[in-house]
């Protein structure tokens, strides 16, 4: 009985392969939960970093995205926590936590986009002139 050295040579690359993937796995988890952390105390800036990192390490991690869209919501980024809301449903498109906090982003860009407005308005009807040269509409 002959040894096949091309068959365990491939198992043995698949199994370091297998283990690699899981150690970026368990990386990306360990990330992960030192944004969790971060967030509970308030540093989001901190825990957007670590989800991103966590991101990088499984591009595939929809609790990832789902944390840093909440994160970026909370810092009033509210394109990239869409963004992220996103890429999520995109990846997992029956999560209905996603299809939630998108929701609940779109509707705050649509209530402080609102308040932009009626903030500028007394401005617009009292400089109508100007408002028209900057724009270069009426």
């Amino acid at each position: 009985m002959k040894f096949n050295y091309a068959v365990y040579s491939s198992r043995v690359v698949y199994s370091t392969l297998v283990c690699i993937a899981q150690a970026e796995d368990s990386d990306a988890v360990s990330f992960y939960r030192q944004g969790i952390d971060q967030q509970q105390h308030g540093d989001l800036k901190g825990a957007i970093a670590k989800y991103t990192r966590s991101i990088l390490l499984n591009p595939r991690y929809v609790e990832a995205y789902l944390n840093r869209g909440v994160a970026r919501q909370d810092q009033k980024d509210l394109k990239g926590a869409i963004a992220d809301f996103d890429k999520a449903i995109e990846l997992s498109p029956r999560h209905a936590d996603a299809y939630n906090n998108r929701g609940i982003a779109k509707m705050f860009q649509v209530m402080w986009m609102g308040r932009w407005l009626t903030t500028r308005r007394p401005l617009i009807s009292m400089q109508p002139t100007m408002m028209r040269t900057t724009t270069g509409r009426w």
